[in-house]
C-alpha cells in the first residue's frame, strides 16, 4: 500500500505534470551560482555544459540541452551535494585561524599515465605479441 506522501507525489503529477522541484529551484537561482551548478555537472560527465547556459530559465535548459546533459546535470548536482556534506554543520571555529596548524594527512601522489612503467615480464609480454603480429601480416602478405 503507498504510503501518503506517495499518494500526494502521484496525485500532483497527475494535476500538475509540469511541476518540477528542481526547475522551480534552479529558476530562483542567480546565473552565478547556475554555473557554478553547470561547472560541477561538466566535472560529472563527458558533455562539456558550456556557461552561458547559466542565462538560461529551466525550460530554456531543457531546449538547449538533450536527456543525457539532464541525466548529466543530476549527477553533477548530486555529486555536489555529497561533496559538500562531508563539511558537516560548518561551525565557525572550524575556519579560525588555529585550523591551520592541523596534522595533514598524507595524501598518495597521483600517477600519471606516462609515468606508469609496466614490469619486464608485461613488457615482455606485448614485445612477444607485437612480433606475432608482425609475422603474421608478413605472412598475409606473401
Amino acid at each position: 500500500m503507498p504510503s501518503s506522501l506517495e499518494r500526494i507525489q502521484k496525485l500532483r503529477d497527475e494535476l500538475f505534470p509540469d511541476y518540477s522541484a528542481a526547475g522551480k529551484y534552479w529558476d530562483s537561482l542567480t546565473p552565478e551560482w547556475r554555473g557554478v551548478v553547470l561547472y560541477a555537472a561538466t566535472l560529472c560527465g563527458a558533455q562539456k555544459l558550456d556557461a552561458r547556459l547559466s542565462r538560461c530559465s529551466w525550460q530554456g535548459l531543457h531546449e538547449r540541452i538533450d536527456h543525457h546533459g539532464m541525466m548529466q546535470l543530476r549527477a553533477g548536482i548530486l555529486k555536489a551535494r555529497h561533496h559538500f556534506g562531508a563539511f558537516g554543520s560548518l561551525p565557525e571555529r572550524d575556519f579560525a585561524p588555529r585550523t591551520v596548524n592541523r596534522s595533514a594527512r598524507r595524501q598518495r601522489p597521483a600517477i600519471c599515465q606516462a609515468e606508469a612503467k609496466l614490469s619486464p615480464h608485461t613488457a615482455a609480454l606485448i614485445d612477444s605479441r607485437n612480433q606475432l603480429r608482425q609475422h603474421q601480416k608478413q605472412g598475409e602478405k606473401a
